[in-house]
């Protein structure tokens, strides 16, 4: 079929071509925020981590299993990056 170039073209807003992707996920926990920042990117905290960078970009904490190596690779408090977990000396909050 040929090209009918009368046919008016699709428009789009400025907006809309800035976008580049997907938008940025809002991270609200503060241990996630540090380690990242740490890392300087999700994928190599996905490498630290040993999961995938996809992994990476839906938590909403870091997982428990991930605080050990986190922890150790990037020189980050096990308390600062999971409060709930770790006490201030690093040690397991244990339920009573």
């Amino acid at each position: 079929m040929a090209h009918d170039s009368k046919r008016p073209k699709a428009e789009t807003s400025p907006k809309a071509k800035n976008l580049g992707g997907r938008p940025k996920k809002a991270r609200t926990d503060q241990g996630l925020k540090d380690a990242i920042e740490a890392a300087g990117s999700l994928g190599v905290l996905a490498a630290i981590a040993g999961v995938t960078t996809g992994a990476v970009s839906i938590w909403e904490r870091v997982p428990q299993k991930a605080v050990d190596a986190i922890s150790a690779r990037l020189q980050i408090s096990k308390h600062r990056l999971r409060p709930d977990l770790y006490d201030e000396a690093n040690q397991p909050i244990t339920k009573q």
